[in-house]
């Protein structure tokens, strides 16, 4: 339905080119003659917000994919780096990730206005599954952005919301494994998020094209719900639906404006500001990592996974501590610990008291118990950041998810008050 274009350019260069590619025809039948219902209100202008948002957020994230650092151990630092070291950085970094919010908003608003008026319907059904299929593109490379400033929520993030692909029936652990590139989140994960999250915007522009090349075929809805019968029904595109558009555009970049100079911190969260720490869960995901259990047990509410948990590992913590408490003495300086739930834990044990063994050149196989009050070792390992205990990533699936749910079940019993690594 784009409209009659008699565009005929003046200067001869023009006419030599329009005659072998009639790129300017084409842009000026679909953007300049293109009929437009003449009743179209303000809420019609957010097509053209989310086409400005898009080309921000693309443009910004080239220029901070040129400083970013795709490495676990660098890519905090990187993002801090951008912010307080390259000129403009902060601007830039503020324009991206308030934009991302802006730009979701921003789809909402598009979305349930198609929904309100029945954008949905026939003869726009394409033009209904294309956006659907942009929104899920969005939320991906929104989900793999969050991730990289590589902070404490960025991390737990990541962690959680891949174990949701847990509870998916047979498939559910290799999916995990595949997004995580190994066994835990870590540097292989960021990487491939990195690479993913460059990668996807320019797949929604393209998706965006076909968004608007179908809205052209089957032409706009409008407030009425009545199709276009005359030429009196329509206007053309510029200058009526262009000039009210620029007026949306300059509305909405105020509101955003506020956000990257008065408010920038206000649409994040503080733990962020946190460099990510396997061993410490943040608030909002304590009870993020109990639900792949809960979501592959259904009966299974997170208080009874927790206590379940709490039940089934309370000798073999002991024991680990206890053994933990010897490989500490035997002066080693990178501690792996594996809490896996269930009938992993004799293996993670035994994982243990092998590594402990070969640490101390014995051929022990069995871990020395220790009295069961408390578990001395966590008790050691916490009191001792300078010996660098870390988090071990054990060669099992799902072993990163049970160690913090059993971690998170441990430190909030009574019995023991287990200060966080």
């Amino acid at each position: 339905m784009s409209g009659p274009s008699d565009y005929k350019p003046n200067h001869p260069a023009l006419q030599w080119f329009e005659r072998r590619l009639p790129l300017l025809g084409l842009m000026h039948s679909s953007f300049v003659a293109y009929p437009t219902p003449r009743n179209l209100n303000y809420w019609w202008t957010f097509g053209a917000i989310l086409s400005l948002m898009l080309g921000v957020q693309i443009l910004t994230g080239v220029i901070l994919a040129m400083h970013y650092t795709p490495n676990a151990d660098l890519a905090f630092r990187s993002v801090e780096s951008i912010v307080r070291d390259v000129n403009y950085g902060w601007l830039l970094r503020n324009m991206h990730a308030a934009g991302a919010s802006m730009f979701f908003f921003a789809v909402y608003i598009h979305m349930f206005r198609g929904l309100y008026y029945g954008s949905y319907k026939e003869p726009r059904e394409v033009l209904w599954i294309l956006g659907v299929i942009i929104y899920l593109l969005m939320m991906a490379t929104g989900f793999m952005g969050y991730v990289l400033p590589w902070g404490q929520m960025s991390f737990w993030g990541a962690t959680v919301i891949t174990n949701l692909f847990s509870a998916v029936p047979y498939f559910g652990e290799s999916i995990v494994t595949l997004l995580w590139g190994g066994y835990s989140v870590g540097n292989p994960t960021l990487n491939r998020f990195f690479s993913l999250h460059y990668l996807l915007p320019f797949v929604i522009a393209g998706v965006v094209v076909l968004h608007v090349w179908a809205l052209h075929v089957a032409g706009q809805n409008n407030p009425a719900g009545v199709e276009a019968k005359t030429e009196k029904d329509t206007v053309p595109f510029t200058p009526y639906a262009t000039i009210k558009d620029m007026f949306g555009v300059s509305c909405f970049l105020i509101f955003y404006a506020w956000f990257i100079f008065y408010m920038p911190n206000y649409l994040g969260d503080a733990d962020n500001y946190i460099p990510a720490n396997p061993g410490v869960t943040p608030d909002p995901y304590r009870a993020g990592v109990v639900l792949p259990a809960v979501l592959r047990n259904p009966a299974l509410d997170p208080e009874q996974a927790c206590r379940r948990d709490r039940d089934v590992l309370g000798d073999r913590l002991r024991e680990i501590g206890g053994l933990l408490d010897q490989v500490v003495e035997a002066g080693q300086e990178r501690v792996g610990i594996a809490f896996l739930a269930g009938g992993q834990a004799d293996q993670a044990l035994q994982l243990l008291v092998v590594f402990g063994a070969q640490r101390r050149g014995t051929r022990s196989t069995t871990a020395p118990r220790t009295p069961s009050a408390a578990p001395p070792g966590l008790r050691r390992a916490s009191c001792r950041p300078e010996r660098g205990l870390v988090a071990m990533e054990a060669h099992m699936p799902s072993a990163s998810t049970a160690a913090c749910r059993v971690w998170e079940c441990v430190a909030s019993s009574k019995r023991w008050s287990v200060p966080s690594l």
